[in-house]
Order: C-alpha cells, then structure tokens, then sequence
C-alpha cells in the first residue's frame, strides 16, 4: 500500500472513530441533560473556539505542531499533522470534546467557562 492510500486509510479510521464517540456520547449522556439553554450553548461554542485556536495556532503548542511536522514521513503522522493545522478539522473534534464534558462531566462546566472567557479575551485582543 502506497503512502497515499495509508494516508487515507487513516482519514477513514479517524471519520470513523469521530462517528462511534459521537454514538458513544449520545448514548450514555443522561436523558434528562439532553436540552440545552442559551448561556451554555453560548459557553460551549466559546470553549470549543478557544480550544481549537490553542490546538491550531497559540505558541504553547507550537512546538508538538513541529515535532510533528518534521515527521510526516509516517501516513499516521501525516494525518495528524493535517488535523492539527486545519481549526475547521480540529474544530469538530473540540466541539465533540467539549459537548462529552459538558453533557458526561458537569463538574468540568468550570473548565469550559474558563475556555469561554478565554475566548472572549481572544477577540477582544484580535478586534482592539
């Protein structure tokens, strides 16, 4: 098997493995925490921004971004490199991440909002 199609072999395991968490997370969150108001609807979408820019751009994790980089030799690796640069990518899966610990840990609900807020302060700095 070429590189090429390795490459892809890994974009379907990934879609694949995105799909069964997804099942995964629709079957086990509780019935009764299924309906979602605005304000955590709003918290969510603000964690998920802040998470998908940490991933994608901030200088924290620039280096594992290089490390990575520097390897895409490896069809494995060469796709994740492909997540880790693309936010629309990287975005799906935070919003998947973000949405399990809201929905499975409530108690994480203060780690989204400080991801919310830090989203907020993102913005502000980008637009002032």
């Amino acid at each position: 098997m070429d590189f090429k199609q390795k490459y892809h072999l890994w974009n379907y395991f990934f879609t694949a493995l995105f799909i069964v968490l997804t099942i995964l997370l629709i079957l086990f969150t509780p019935l009764n925490r299924i309906t979602i108001s605005l304000i955590p609807l709003i918290v969510l979408a603000l964690a998920t921004f802040r998470l998908t820019r940490l991933i994608t751009k901030d200088k924290i994790l620039e280096h594992l971004r290089e490390n990575i980089k520097k390897n895409k030799n490896n069809s494995f690796i060469y796709t994740i490199h492909e997540l880790v640069i693309c936010p629309w990518c990287v975005s799906i899966w935070a919003a998947l991440a973000v949405t399990g610990l809201y929905f499975l840990i409530p108690e994480t609900y203060i780690l989204l909002i400080l991801l919310a807020i830090s989203g907020i302060a993102s913005l502000l700095q980008k637009f002032f």
